[in-house]
């Protein structure tokens, strides 16, 4: 991801994503079937990190590649959305030089 960070503490973010599906509890054998396996997205966010290390987040995650292999009439054209909120904390030298 590139990442702009304003004075304050403030940041932007955006970029690449890719996922990959690590098992699926569906019963339904045919949609499990044609799922794939991987997907691509880009991602935009912004936050904020402060002096301490602290820092609170959101990104969305936009899919970009179709996430289903069916070619039947009624297959539409899913695409993964994804929005993530992050609480996290700097170890060391919190970005800073």
């Amino acid at each position: 991801m590139l990442k702009y960070r304003g004075n304050g503490g403030f940041y932007l973010e955006t970029g690449p994503v890719f996922g990959f599906k690590v098992g699926s509890d569906l019963n339904y054998h045919n949609i499990v079937q044609q799922s794939k396996d991987a997907d691509f997205s880009w991602g935009v966010g912004m936050g904020i990190h402060g002096k301490s290390g602290l820092g609170i987040g959101a990104r969305y995650n936009i899919g970009l590649t179709k996430i289903s292999e069916g070619n039947s009439f009624n297959d539409p054209d899913y695409k993964n959305g994804v929005l993530q909120i992050s609480l996290f904390y700097s170890l060391f030298g919190n970005g800073k030089k």
